[in-house]
């Protein structure tokens, strides 16, 4: 089976039902097809052919269009290349000549990075012949696709030969917090349903069991959680996707009950904010049957305040990694007890084996911590033009996450930092999120981020930076920095609990709500030297 499968799947099963909810419209599972139809017939006409790649830059404000090109490019056979579209234009550029594009399809909203190029006729070291914008209006250099969702021809001849498990699906790049952009190729095994085993359940049935007729999310589906994890699930399992434009508690609170949603998908910090703001108690949950978050250890205050306000939801913890796709996950829940139970805890591997590491690539006994990697039969994820990289990855036969952990006896994957995330306090190695739980814990903190920053002593020491609620005084009462050391102390080792605290009005985020911790080291590497 092919990616392009799991659309016609529901067009021959239930072609009448919704498949994508959002800002730009909504369309049928039958409705999509043709849309998917008419982009790619459109992609046709301009020389686009089996194995091309094509950039896409759009965002949830525009999420049909989105789900319609990103299946209308499979339709050709050619290769989806989503972009993050709060990207600097030197990122943009630098994408669209690494994937080799030889087209684009770009929102309205976000041609302007991209109009000193396509006025060129030949942008030096891009391949992009053809710059589609979304919309009726001009854009200088850009095609528009007017009303491309449902006017025009819809035919495509079925691909032949038909694609095989090693054929490229989508080509993602990572976030680039580190430097540029890694583009990550996946293939159809890795992305596309195969065969079941006997005896083995059926993850789309269990899938649609869980989640319900109606998924509703603010993730940005140009991510490996959006693009993979939430609009191919909703294809893999029938499921009504409705996306939001952006996230906003309130707004993903109202929308709850708006499309009478029966689950939800969120990040942490996502989730952490919903149960604290104040229209929390204002709206209907009735529909309301599971939630699902991950890319970021949750908060055991976020998970019971959820069961406060949802008392019947069940929950579901995911891992992964844009390297690893089905190759490397992991799965806790549904019941939230057992989240509540296991802080730390990201589930059992799913479909695949977990190991521990140390820095020698030599295996830990079971309970040490060391870097967690993954064994899978499931057709490996590569870094496009990165041989070495890629090497490096799944050096030893296991794809390597860069996060530390450990296993338990019953086979449960905990994850204490990212390796580059600890800090060296003095010769003790402390977990930024072993920390960063306590500290959400204190009633005046909203959100909260542990990072290390140079100590003339030590090395390096812990920096606290919290964002405190709404009317609470940074510096008095609960938020004094001793009265937060005390508070810390309570729950953990002195050596732990941070001596250094500022407050914020917010922290640096990526487009998927991750805290930019680099950004951070370097706002206050300087901290303790100008302080004396």
């Amino acid at each position: 089976m092919a990616v392009i499968d799991l659309l016609l799947r529901n067009v021959a099963q239930t072609p009448d039902k919704p498949a994508v909810i959002a800002a730009d419209g909504e369309l049928s599972f039958r409705q999509l097809n043709d849309a998917a139809g008419r982009i790619a017939t459109r992609l046709r006409e301009r020389g686009v052919r089996r194995g091309d790649k094509v950039a896409m830059a759009l965002d949830n404000a525009e999420a049909v269009h989105f789900t319609a090109s990103y299946f209308g490019i499979h339709k050709l056979g050619a290769v989806p290349v989503p972009m993050n579209v709060r990207w600097a234009a030197p990122e943009k550029r630098y994408v669209l000549e690494h994937s080799d594009a030889v087209a684009l399809i770009c929102g309205a909203a976000h041609t302007a990075h991209f109009v000193p190029l396509s006025e060129q006729k030949s942008p030096e070291n891009l391949k992009v012949k053809s710059w589609l914008v979304t919309g009726s209006t001009p854009v200088a250099g850009f095609e528009a696709l007017a009303d491309v969702l449902h006017t025009g021809p819809i035919e495509v001849p079925p691909l032949d030969p038909a694609p095989t498990m090693d054929d490229a699906a989508d080509l993602l790049y990572t976030s680039g917090t580190t430097g540029m952009p890694k583009g990550v190729l996946v293939p159809q095994g890795n992305l596309a349903d195969q065969p079941t085993p006997p005896g083995q359940p059926n993850i789309t049935q269990a899938l649609a069991a869980l989640f319900g007729q109606r998924l509703l999310h603010a993730v940005p589906l140009f991510g490996f959680t959006g693009c993979h994890g939430l609009m191919l699930m909703c294809a893999r399992a029938g499921i009504t996707q409705i996306a939001l434009p952006k996230f906003d508690p309130e707004s993903l609170l109202a929308s709850i009950e708006k499309h009478r949603a029966s689950s939800i998908m969120g990040v942490p910090t996502m989730l952490n904010l919903a149960m604290k703001h104040p229209s929390l108690g204002q709206h209907d949950y009735s529909s309301m049957q599971f939630v699902f978050f991950g890319a970021a250890p949750i908060q055991p205050d976020t998970v019971r305040k959820m069961l406060q306000v949802w008392p019947r939801v069940r929950m579901l913890n995911g891992y992964g990694l844009t390297e690893g796709g089905l190759g490397a996950a992991c799965m806790l829940g549904p019941d939230p007890e057992d989240i509540l139970k296991r802080p730390g805890c990201v589930g059992r591997p799913a479909g695949c084996e977990a190991v521990i590491v140390d820095d020698d690539d030599r295996v830990l006994p079971q309970g040490e911590i060391g870097e967690l990697c993954f064994r899978s039969d499931v057709s490996r994820r590569r870094y496009y033009k990165g041989d070495e990289l890629t090497a490096q990855l799944w050096r030893g036969g296991m794809l390597h996450t860069g996060d530390v952990g450990y296993v338990d006896a019953e086979g449960f994957v905990y994850i204490t930092d990212r390796k580059k995330d600890m800090v060296l306090r003095g010769g003790y190695n402390i977990f930024a999120v072993e920390v960063e739980r306590v500290l959400v814990e204190i009633p005046s903190v909203l959100e909260a981020t542990v990072v290390g920053i140079p100590h003339p002593d030590l090395g390096e020491d812990i920096l606290a930076v919290l964002v405190p609620r709404p009317g609470m005084e940074p510096g008095t009462g609960e938020l004094a920095p001793e009265r937060i050391n005390a508070f810390c102390r309570e729950h953990l080792a002195d050596y732990k609990c941070p001596r250094h605290v500022v407050f914020v009005d917010e922290l640096p985020k990526n487009a998927m709500a991750k805290i930019l911790k680099n950004e951070l080291r370097e706002r206050y590497r300087g901290l303790l030297s100008a302080s004396g």
